[in-house]
């Protein structure tokens, strides 16, 4: 692998963390809020010695998405990144250095209202903006674009879960870590969607996004990452959630915290590795 890790932005991290909460503005308990967003786009895929490509997208609403198209000079696939709340595309660049490295052509982009999108961050308008990347992706005519896996973290395996759950034939093959499963999800993990905790907040999570509703229909080869330590996106939501997807499917326990199995396990680019070579071939 060309990348390696260091403890810099994992330090990073929890100074944001430690930041976040005066970000979020409380709204009403009945009615989706806007989602706390940090437009950090930084660094860009350059950094790993990627070439790629910026892209525009025309949302549904007519606002404008922003994306970066990474190909691969001899692709296997496609990998379709749904990013997580709060911050930008910038944030799973350990995985779409991954991806390409393990042979693929990868698209990431930010959801309206985050990075460079334009709009606002809202949970209403999340699998709109998935679908329009997942569309210009098998549009683009680039190569390996007729077999795409679905990539999602955090609040982007709900967007991944809704996609593969449509069953089309150009999906080959779903990854999730650190799945929203909205019955069990922490308070913080509300306010990151832009819903207020109380009572009623799992029913807030659009029909379309709701992973319990999706699971039952994915029939593509899926890989669920989840940690113990996830105090964000507790095991026992994931569980449910693979329980209710049909064969062939996979839970895998990583190490580390919410979203950071990348940095903290020593056996996670194995593990995406066999995956990947089990559904595109090696």
């Amino acid at each position: 692998m060309r990348f390696s890790y260091s403890t810099t932005r994992l330090r990073l991290i929890a100074l944001l963390g430690l930041t976040l909460p005066s970000c979020i503005a409380i709204g009403p308990e009945d009615q989706l809020n806007p989602m706390p967003v940090i437009r950090i786009v930084l660094p860009d895929p350059g950094f790993y010695g990627l070439e790629f490509e910026i892209v525009e997208l025309a949302a549904a609403n007519g606002e404008t998405l922003i994306g970066w198209f990474v190909p691969n000079d001899n692709p296997r696939g496609t990998v379709l990144i749904n990013p997580g709340a709060v911050f930008s595309r910038s944030w799973p660049l350990p995985q779409v250095a991954l991806f390409h490295d393990l042979g693929c052509n990868v698209f990431i982009y930010d959801y309206q209202g985050s990075g460079e999108s334009t709009g606002i961050a809202t949970l209403a308008t999340v699998l709109d903006d998935a679908n329009v990347a997942l569309d210009w992706v098998r549009n683009s005519g680039r190569p390996a674009t007729d077999r795409i896996v679905l990539f999602g973290l955090s609040l982007g395996t709900m967007p991944c879960m809704a996609q593969a759950a449509d069953a089309a034939p150009d999906i080959v093959g779903m990854i999730v870590e650190g799945t929203v499963q909205q019955e069990v999800v922490v308070d913080l993990g509300y306010l990151f969607m832009g819903i207020t905790p109380g009572p009623n907040a799992a029913s807030l999570v659009p029909d379309a996004l709701d992973p319990i509703a999706n699971a039952p229909r994915i029939s593509v080869p899926s890989l669920y990452l989840q940690s113990m330590e996830d105090g964000m996106t507790p095991f026992e939501g994931v569980v449910e959630l693979v329980d209710a997807t049909p064969e062939p499917k996979q839970l895998v326990v990583v190490e580390g915290i919410h979203g950071l199995g990348i940095f903290q396990d020593a056996d996670y680019v194995e593990i995406v590795r066999g995956f990947m070579d089990e559904v595109l071939g090696q």
